[in-house]
């Protein structure tokens, strides 16, 4: 089991990966491999699961769209609740490596499930 910084550590790397794809969604979602690898991703909150499976869900990758469809596509998969503005919330001006993160995220360590 991951000690608790080593989940949150999951928890902020699933969150901010999230974030690149909904605010950067049109240079990222062009990555086919890497986002092959995210839908591998066992994620470690439910949420994020939604999350992502609402933007493959939706051809769009420009995040002006994404922001407008993704409650949408969310309350069409039976969850209305989601927390928008986590994901949508302006990042810091510094260019993220969206590779370098998902592969970080995919590299941590994960809670095993009983």
């Amino acid at each position: 089991m991951p000690k608790a910084s080593e989940a949150q550590r999951v928890f902020e790397l699933e969150r901010e990966t999230l974030c690149a794809l909904c605010i950067r969604g049109s240079a990222n979602a062009r990555q086919t491999t890497v986002m092959r690898e995210l839908s591998n991703h066992v994620w470690q909150d439910a949420e994020h699961r939604v999350v992502f499976e609402a933007i493959q869900r939706l051809s769009s990758s420009d995040p002006k769209l994404l922001q407008e469809q993704l409650p949408a596509q969310a309350t069409r998969m039976g969850f209305p609740d989601v927390s928008w503005d986590n994901y949508f919330a302006p990042q810091p001006e510094a260019e993220i490596d969206f590779v370098s993160l998902v592969g970080e995220l995919l590299a941590a360590p994960k809670e095993k499930k009983s």
